[in-house]
């Protein structure tokens, strides 16, 4: 908690990590395949038709700023995305850490996923030059 954008109120941050559910996607489901793809999809496997994207196979996080006092949110920032199923998946599992890193007034939010990556973001919810940085 803290005043990210320097408007004299505190904006709650919450790190989120979310899979992606196919009933919320219906248009998504499928995309017609390039030329390229199609070419090369084998005779009986579904050649000329569209591609089936398994939304159920891919997690993803993110920053979110909620504004406490306008009870609106003030902006959110996808992070990271990968296959749900791998031996690193892009979640985050500790909360983000509010701090004003460079002291020049602003406040920064930090985060790591389990992907290795840390994060930087000013409280604008912008990615700051950088970062991040695969450890």
């Amino acid at each position: 908690i803290g005043d990210g954008d320097g408007d004299g109120g505190d904006e709650l941050v919450i790190a989120a990590s979310y899979y992606f559910d196919a009933e919320d996607y219906p248009e998504r489901v499928t995309a017609q395949p390039t030329a390229a793809a199609a070419a090369m999809t084998p005779p009986g496997r579904g050649r000329g038709r569209g591609l089936e994207v398994q939304t159920a196979k891919y997690a993803a996080c993110a920053l979110l700023a909620f504004d406490l006092r306008a009870q609106r949110w003030r902006w959110r920032l996808h992070l990271d995305l990968s296959t749900a199923d791998g031996g690193l998946v892009a979640l985050i599992e500790a909360a983000p850490t509010v701090a004003d890193l460079d002291a020049d007034g602003e406040l920064e939010v930090v985060v790591a996923t389990m992907l290795g990556f840390v994060h930087v973001v000013g409280g604008d919810g912008a990615p700051r030059e950088g970062w991040p940085v695969q450890l």
